[in-house]
């Protein structure tokens, strides 16, 4: 036997046993990890601080949101990303005042205080407080429509429902 084959024989078993070695590796002691988890977007929410981004429902941010056009999504007017207690309260009030009043939102104004500024598809907005109750706050924007406003609706600037129990407007 030649001497190149002796040495192609010894390279040769010396890659089975490496083989061998790294998939005794692999099985014994490499820890596999699991793919990490990338939340869902909510479907119907985006976060504007200037530019519009996805965010999931515990407020992390996940991505650049190409165009925004429809009623369908909401955008959040904030300085920083909401909180996934404050995401959760606004998913509340925009299905409350959908469901109920059938009024779909456009944009949602986050201050420093508690007040909220939801503008409305058709150029008005309503004003509120964080800490109100969604179900209350539509119930009481679905009286104030229907007994006070009534038709005057296309000349509506806004409605003050920051006061507990009470409602004001004020026309263009």
């Amino acid at each position: 036997m030649s001497q190149f084959a002796k040495i192609l024989i010894k390279v040769s078993l010396l890659f089975i046993v490496v083989i061998i070695g790294f998939i005794l590796y692999i099985l014994f002691f490499a820890k596999i990890s699991e793919a990490p988890i990338i939340p869902e977007p909510l479907k119907n929410l985006v976060w504007c601080p200037d530019k519009c981004f996805y965010i999931s429902e515990n407020g992390l941010v996940l991505g650049a949101v190409p165009e925004l056009k429809g009623s369908f999504i909401t955008s959040i007017k904030s300085e920083s990303s909401p909180s996934s207690e404050t995401l959760e309260y606004l998913n509340s009030i925009k299905k409350n005042f959908e469901e109920l009043n059938d009024l779909k939102i456009k944009e949602i104004f986050l201050g420093d205080n508690t007040t909220v500024k939801a503008m409305m598809f058709n150029d008005w907005y309503v004003l509120f407080d964080k800490e109100s109750s969604p179900e209350k706050l539509a119930m009481l924007l679905q009286t104030i429509l229907e007994k006070e406003i009534k038709e005057k609706i296309k000349n509506l600037e806004y409605i003050d429902l920051r006061l507990e129990n009470r409602a004001y407007y004020k026309l263009k």
